[in-house]
C-alpha cells in the first residue's frame, strides 16, 4: 500500500511495472486475488507497451491461477493461459515457456482432454531446460490423471504415490494426496488409502488460508469417494457433510453427483439416475476430468447384479407388502387390511430389504420398483 502510494500512476518506467507486479504477487500470496487481478491487469498492458514480454507472460499466468481459484471461469483461466503461451514465445524466455505450458497441461487435465494433454506434454517435451524438477511433478501427476481415466487405478497408484508430495504448490499437494487416496482405495490399498486421507486433513487444517476454498472442497469430496470404493459408507457419508467453503458452481455439481456416486457404490441399482446428467453439467463448466474419473470408478465398482436366483426373489407376499408401502399405507394399515400380526408384516418389510440388498425401507422401495417387482 506504502508502494502504490508512493509511485502514484504518473509514469509508466520498466521499474514501475516490476514494482507493481510484485505488489501484485503479494496480494495474490496473501489470499486477495480480485485486487491482485486489477493490479496485474495494469501489469500486463503496461508491459506490452514496453515490450516486457516476460514480464506479460508471467502476469498472465498468475491471471490464469487467479481465474481459477478466485473467479472459477475455466473459459478465462484457459485465455490467460494461452496468452502467457504467446507473451513467452515473443520473450524467448525457456521458464517462462515452460510455466505457460504447465498450465496449460494442468488445464486440459480438469478438461478431461486427453489429446490436449499428450499435445502439451509434447511440447514439453521439446523444451530444453536445466529445471525438471516441477516438470517431472507435474507430468507424473498428468500420468497418473490419465490412467485412472482408463480405469488403471494401479498403476496410477504407483505414479502419484511416488510424486505427490513434491509437488510444489500445497493445494495441489493436497489434491493430488486425495486423487491417490482414491488410487489406493480402488487398487485395494485401504490402508494406504486411509493414511493419504489422513495427510489431506492434516495439510488442509495446516495450509487452509493459503488454499482456494473449492480446491479443499474437491480434496474432502475424493476422500468420500476413497472411503466408499473401501466400503466404508458410514464414514463416507459423514466426509461428504463437512460444510462447503466455496460456493462455486463445479463444487455444488461435484457434491451433487459424489454424493450420488456414494448412492450406487453401497447398492448397484440405487441413485443412478441422475449420475448421467451431472456428469455432463460437470464436463460444460469445464471440469471433465472430474467426470471421467468419476465414470471410471463407477465402470470398475458399480457393476449392476444379474437377473436374481430364485431364492434372492422377493416373495408374492413380500410384494405385496411392499406395493401398500408404496401407496402410503402403514405396517399397521397393512396388517389391519391383510388381517395378519404387525410382527409378520414387519417380517416381511425386513425380508424384502435384505433380498434386494438394501439399507432401508425407501430404498427397498425405489429398488422394487425399477425391478418391476411393485406392478
Amino acid at each position: 500500500e506504502h508502494a502504490l502510494a508512493t509511485m502514484g500512476r504518473s509514469t509508466s518506467s520498466a521499474v514501475r511495472v516490476r514494482v507493481l507486479q510484485r505488489i501484485a504477487l503479494a496480494l495474490f500470496e496473501s489470499g486477495d486475488g480480485f485486487a491482485a487481478r486489477e493490479l496485474f491487469a495494469r501489469v500486463v498492458d503496461d508491459a506490452t507497451r514496453l515490450g516486457m514480454h516476460s514480464l506479460v507472460s508471467k502476469a498472465c499466468s498468475t491471471l490464469s491461477s487467479i481465474a481459477r481459484n478466485f473467479v472459477h471461469d475455466q473459459s478465462q483461466r484457459l485465455w490467460y493461459a494461452q496468452k502467457a503461451s504467446a507473451a513467452a514465445s515473443k520473450g524467448g524466455d525457456t521458464f517462462d515457456l515452460q510455466t505457460a505450458a504447465l498450465q496449460r497441461l494442468n488445464i486440459e487435465l480438469e478438461r478431461g482432454n486427453a489429446d490436449g494433454v499428450m499435445a502439451v506434454e509434447k511440447s514439453l517435451g521439446a523444451l530444453r531446460t536445466n529445471d525438471t524438477s516441477r516438470l517431472i511433478q507435474v507430468v507424473s501427476h498428468a500420468k497418473a490423471e490419465c490412467l485412472t481415466w482408463e480405469g488403471r487405478f494401479e498403476e496410477a497408484y504407483r505414479v502419484s504415490s511416488r510424486s505427490w508430495e513434491r509437488i510444489q504448490f500445497v493445494g495441489d499437494r493436497i489434491l493430488n494426496a486425495a486423487q491417490c487416496a482414491i488410487s489406493a482405495a480402488a487398487s485395494g490399498r485401504a490402508d494406504e488409502s486411509t493414511h493419504l486421507i489422513g495427510r489431506v486433513d492434516g495439510l488442509a487444517e495446516e495450509f487452509s488460508e493459503r488454499c482456494d476454498p473449492a480446491t479443499i472442497d474437491t480434496a474432502f469430496l475424493w476422500c468420500a469417494l476413497a472411503y466408499a470404493i473401501s466400503g466404508r459408507h458410514t464414514i463416507a457419508q459423514r466426509e461428504l457433510k463437512r460444510p462447503a467453503r466455496s460456493d462455486a458452481s463445479h463444487i455444488r455439481v461435484l457434491r451433487q453427483v459424489v454424493a450420488s456416486s456414494l448412492r450406487v457404490l453401497r447398492n448397484p441399482v440405487v441413485g443412478d439416475g441422475e449420475i448421467g446428467d451431472l456428469l455432463a453439467e460437470l464436463t460444460t463448466l469445464g471440469y471433465g476430468g472430474h467426470a471421467k474419473l468419476l465414470q471410471a470408478i463407477l465402470d470398475r465398482f458399480a457393476v449392476r447384479r444379474g437377473p436374481e436366483t430364485q431364492d434372492e426373489t422377493i416373495t408374492r407376499s413380500e410384494a405385496d407388502v411392499l406395493r401398500a408401502l408404496a401407496m402410503g399405507l402403514s405396517p399397521k394399515d397393512i396388517a389391519a387390511e391383510t388381517g395378519r400380526s404387525l410382527n409378520t408384516i414387519q417380517v416381511h418389510i425386513q425380508n424384502a430389504i435384505q433380498k434386494l440388498g438394501c439399507h432401508g425401507r425407501q430404498e427397498a422401495l425405489t429398488v422394487a420398483q425399477r425391478r418391476g417387482l411393485l406392478g
